[in-house]
């Protein structure tokens, strides 16, 4: 997905944690199951402080779309 390579992009080349998770948002609303996506949007989401709680919120509402 062109989205995963400017969420990757972002983060890894840019150190842009806010615009990375955005991006990967836009991929998760076009292929909600793609794990990688998942996972690595999970890792940005750690980096920017989001409470495992949450995370695991986020997660399994994924899971369920």
């Amino acid at each position: 997905h062109a989205w995963r390579n400017v969420a990757y992009g972002e983060r890894c080349l840019r150190g842009e944690l806010r615009a990375s998770i955005d991006a990967y948002r836009r991929c998760l609303e076009l292929d909600p199951g793609d794990a990688r996506v998942l996972l690595e949007y999970d890792q940005v989401a750690e980096r920017l402080k989001v409470s495992e709680a949450k995370r695991l919120r986020e997660l399994e509402a994924e899971n369920q779309s």
